[in-house]
């Protein structure tokens, strides 16, 4: 019974989260997990590159990434 209750919520959670990450794209609104808001201009394996500001690009490990707005 905890199984459906706890664990098995939680693992779709960690699906949907995982599938996420694999379908970032250039162009892509985000939010980091520290809060930052930006767009993607670059993926890389491990990490990807967002425009926060004119001129202003940072290097975010992929699993920092809280979520994908919408435009």
């Amino acid at each position: 019974m905890m199984y459906f209750l706890l664990i098995r919520p939680q693992q779709k959670e960690q699906r949907e989260r995982a599938e996420m990450i694999r379908s970032l794209k250039p162009g892509d609104k985000i939010l980091t997990n520290g809060g930052l808001v930006g767009v993607i201009t670059k993926v890389e394996d491990l990490s990807i590159k967002v425009r926060i500001a004119e001129k202003v690009e940072v290097e975010v490990v992929k699993t920092g990434v809280a979520r994908r707005l919408k435009d």
